[in-house]
């Protein structure tokens, strides 16, 4: 049992299942027991980056961010109480369905484009830099919700690298392990490419040797368009990707007739 205090003083909280559990934090599913209400649970080492995470996590307001209803530290372990999301995970739907259809992974990754809009429009700017489909929540509407903020940054221009590498093998952006760069909104870009490639192919790039080819050369269906723009944000050389997520939007709402 977790007990969670403050405004629902003494209720506790019985765990119905494990979301995920990487060596960053674990994800829970939660329920009250006496009022049957879900909540998320994220459970961590308390350290001053969770804390410096959850200031920043706090500010955001958007339909697609669960919102906090309560975070506290308990024996050294940090505690974060969110709101539940009933749905599963793209990588839980990838993991039942296999690779998905072109029209849905497009709906989603306009949907994705416009959560890293308002992201990167905060003063600072917010950088996610681990989007995975493990990360994106999908509910009965087919509406997205973006999960699991334990590795987000406010962007430092005065800064030339990040004083900490985070990210996943296989979805990271190469500035993500260089000691001399900064994530920056284009390392969000390379995290959403090689996130539509997956979902595109059911092909992970977390497995050796983490190469990922054109979706075309799996799937010869796809749209040669959309290979393109995968294709552009996922370019090595930050400069040679997409700049804005705005640029991405354009292309993707145009992908089926492109403006040249």
């Amino acid at each position: 049992m977790i007990k969670i205090y403050g405004d629902i003083m003494e209720n506790k909280i019985e765990i119905l299942d494990k979301i995920s559990n990487t060596e960053m934090s674990m994800v829970y599913v939660g329920k009250n027991k006496e009022t049957g209400k879900k909540f998320i649970i994220k459970k961590k080492l308390a350290d001053y980056d969770s804390k410096k995470v959850l200031e920043i996590y706090k500010k955001l307001d958007h339909p697609a961010l669960p919102k906090v209803i309560k975070h506290f530290i308990d024996q050294g372990i940090y505690y974060e109480v969110l709101d539940f999301i009933e749905g599963i995970s793209l990588k839980e739907k990838l993991d039942k369905e296999g690779r998905q259809k072109e029209e849905d992974v497009v709906n989603w990754a306009l949907q994705l484009c416009d959560v890293f809009l308002y992201l990167h429009s905060q003063n600072p700017k917010i950088i996610y830099r681990d989007l995975k489909p493990g990360n994106i929540m999908l509910d009965k509407n087919n509406k997205i919700y973006l999960i699991d903020f334990g590795t987000i940054r406010e962007y430092n221009k005065s800064k030339n690298h990040d004083t900490i590498r985070l990210g996943t093998i296989g979805y990271a952006a190469p500035e993500q392990y260089d000691k001399k760069a900064q994530t920056d909104e284009k390392t969000d870009i390379y995290t959403f490419g090689i996130t539509l490639y997956y979902l595109l192919t059911n092909k992970s790039p977390c497995n050796k040797p983490y190469k990922i080819y054109p979706i075309r050369y799996w799937y010869k269906e796809l749209s040669d368009e959309l290979e393109r723009i995968i294709i552009k944000c996922t370019k090595k050389n930050p400069e040679d990707r997409y700049q804005t997520f705005n640029e991405v939007k354009f292309d993707l709402v145009n992908y089926k007739d492109p403006i040249l």
